[in-house]
């Protein structure tokens, strides 16, 4: 699929919210073996900073090579893609921890009723 090609179907913004979601499994992931091998107390730190980068350049990345809003200058389409990725960034760690939230509910309630 080219640049030009849209598909009507599809939000940029969902696409580019989903690749941000996903990101962050994959940086963990990635990321665990350094800090569990590594005993120097900067790591914690640099891991941070790459939880809080990486799925903000992910987000703007999808956002930035679609075909959404090239008619505007550059500048400000990509002012407009920074702001859109850190806002999709925003909503994401809203989203986890409404996750978070509610599993622990769940595994609290079930414990509490009888459960394993």
């Amino acid at each position: 699929m080219s640049r030009n090609d849209i598909n009507e179907n599809t939000s940029p913004l969902l696409i580019a919210g989903l690749a941000c979601f996903l990101s962050l499994p994959v940086i963990y992931l990635m990321t665990r073996p350094v800090v569990w091998l590594s005993s120097a107390p900067w790591t914690v730190w640099l891991q941070s900073a790459i939880f809080a980068i990486t799925p903000v350049t992910v987000a703007f990345m999808v956002l930035y090579r679609c075909a959404w809003h090239d008619d505007r200058p550059r500048a400000r389409r990509i002012l407009f893609t920074i702001l859109s990725a850190c806002l999709i960034f925003g909503i994401v760690l809203l989203l986890i921890g409404a996750i978070a939230i509610v599993g622990g509910v769940v595994a609290g309630t079930s414990r509490v009723m009888g459960g394993n």
